[in-house]
């Protein structure tokens, strides 16, 4: 087996990888988020909201920087590919498609920023602090059944 073709199948296992721990933060966000409507307007909302949110923030900091790393170890392979001599890389053909080797200064990082594995990550994050600040403007209120129950427009 060439150097190319063991290029080729770490690529496609970390690609494989960053998909998988994708589609688990997708699952585990979208199942916290139900959770977080199923509880909203219950008694026991506000303790449950602040441990479903900080769950949210270090669920997306865990895989968030597992996805961080695989686009560095892809970055890694792509680089040990660019230093296959270009007759042999032309001979075997490409390992990936376009993939940039910016000198790692501002735009490169923005780019990783852009990059889904790091922005839905950092957005989920965002929305779950919004969350939180969120939760200090909900007011529990009794109604005439003399059930509590929480407000969000009473604060």
């Amino acid at each position: 087996m060439s150097k190319i073709n063991d290029i080729r199948i770490l690529i496609e296992s970390e690609n494989k990888r960053l998909a998988e721990r994708f589609a688990i933060l997708a699952q585990f966000q979208g199942l916290l988020f139900t959770a977080l409507g199923v509880a909203w307007g219950k008694p026991t909302f506000i303790p449950i909201g602040y441990f479903i949110a900080i769950l949210g923030i270090l669920t997306s900091f865990s895989l968030g920087g597992l996805m961080f790393y695989a686009e560095e170890a892809l970055y890694n392979l792509v680089k040990q590919y660019s230093e296959i001599p270009p007759e042999v890389r032309e001979k075997e053909g490409p390992v990936i498609g376009n993939f940039s080797f910016a000198d790692r200064g501002i735009i490169y990082w923005l780019g990783r920023l852009m990059n889904p594995s790091c922005a839905v990550p950092l957005f989920l994050i965002i929305v779950w602090v919004f969350i939180i600040f969120h939760l200090k403007h909900i007011t529990p209120i009794s109604n005439p059944d003399g059930e509590t129950r929480t407000c969000v427009m009473c604060g």
